[in-house]
């Protein structure tokens, strides 16, 4: 496996002259700004220079490349592989209720090919509903043998629009999967938060998927509102600094998957997340301090390394709301996974409205809010 990657922004160029795998390229990634994707055409530029490859990328809320956090740029990389195989697909997702159809027929399109061993998802993140889309992989996928992760495309703190593209310029309201086949693929993944709980456990006592109506037979966006206090008139993007923890009753709270708001709505007082928040589900406020927050990250990357590989590279997906808490003080987390995950490691990634990956326990894939989440894929 060979990987070329590089950064730029609207003041620069892809430069051709600085790449060297040209066709022997597969697949490349990219992860930018939203008004970068917007307004240059991306697919052609990397298409000129990369005329073999499945192109795929997304807007997002921030970029990762190497050891650097960068604003308003796009960053990529071009990946070719020795023995392995590459395979995409996209569909449209027209409304929230799609979501679980649409993970499954992306899901169906990929299985249908021999040695299926990674699903990786890049999906838009403000119509989608984040736990029916991972689900309707899970219930197509064989997920003992398939590693499922990802992430939602993001748009900074604006909540507006979100893109995403795969052999074509990225448009909103996409989802794109991209299969990895091959025995000779060794794929590995972490993901963790470092976020801790405060105030008192709370019972989700009326929601509909992703959609929360009522906490403890309360309005559940007058809930937040009082932790909010000045900020409230920020939402939603002020909720990302007090994330949710949801697990089911009867497990104790190391199952918690987290979860962020994506909208409001003061009609009925509801709260809008990127995955389901079910029904009679414990819930606790959750809020972060820059040390445990940064540990988190190092110790994803930890789960994640591949540290016999001769070479490998990683994917890494942060969240918005870990952004919002540590400013440019986020740089920290990239510093310390690339650290932990080795010098023979190549690193891309973007900070989402969500991350896709399995719970640490069941090892069920599922969708995370909060975490940084790293899947690295090597040759062996």
């Amino acid at each position: 496996m060979k990987v070329e990657q590089g950064s730029w922004n609207a003041k620069q160029s892809l430069e051709q002259n600085t790449h060297h795998l040209g066709d022997d390229v597969q697949l490349v990634l990219y992860f930018g700004a939203y008004k970068l994707l917007k307004n240059q055409d991306i697919y052609q530029k990397f298409k000129t220079i990369y005329p073999n490859a499945i192109i795929a990328g997304c807007s997002t809320g921030g970029e990762i490349f190497d050891r650097e956090y960068n604003e308003d740029s796009c960053s990529y990389c071009a990946i070719s592989f020795a023995n392995s195989e590459i395979q995409a697909t996209s569909r449209t997702l027209n409304s929230s209720e799609d979501s679980y159809e649409v993970g499954k027929e992306l899901a169906q399109e990929l299985n249908k090919k021999e040695k299926l061993r990674a699903v990786f998802l890049l999906s838009e993140g403000l119509v989608v509903n984040g736990s029916a889309l991972v689900k309707g992989v899970n219930d197509v996928v064989d997920i003992s043998k398939v590693v499922v992760t990802g992430g939602l495309a993001g748009d900074g703190d604006r909540f507006q629009e979100t893109l995403v593209g795969c052999n074509a310029n990225p448009t909103s309201q996409n989802v794109v999967a991209i299969g990895f086949y091959g025995d000779d693929l060794d794929i590995r993944w972490g993901s963790q938060g470092g976020w801790e709980t405060f105030g008192p456990e709370r019972l989700i006592t009326k929601s509909s998927g992703n959609i929360m109506y009522e906490l403890d037979g309360k309005p559940a966006l007058d809930l937040y509102k009082r932790y909010l206090g000045d900020e409230a008139e920020n939402l939603p993007a002020s909720a990302l600094y007090f994330p949710l923890a949801i697990w089911p009753q009867g497990l104790n709270p190391d199952h918690a998957v987290t979860r962020t708001i994506l909208a409001v709505d003061e009609n009925n007082n509801s709260l809008i997340f990127s995955g389901d928040v079910p029904e009679g589900w414990n819930a606790r406020l959750m809020w972060g301090k820059f040390d445990n927050i940064v540990e988190g990250a190092a110790k994803a990357a930890e789960f994640a390394a591949i540290p016999e590989a001769d070479n490998s590279f990683s994917i890494l997906i942060s969240c918005l709301g870990r952004k919002a808490l540590m400013g440019q003080q986020v740089v920290n987390e990239v510093e310390e996974s690339a650290n932990m995950l080795g010098a023979n490691n190549s690193r891309l990634g973007f900070y989402s409205y969500g991350e896709i990956a399995p719970h640490y326990l069941s090892e069920i894939p599922v969708l995370h809010n909060q975490t940084m989440t790293i899947t690295t894929i090597s040759e062996k």
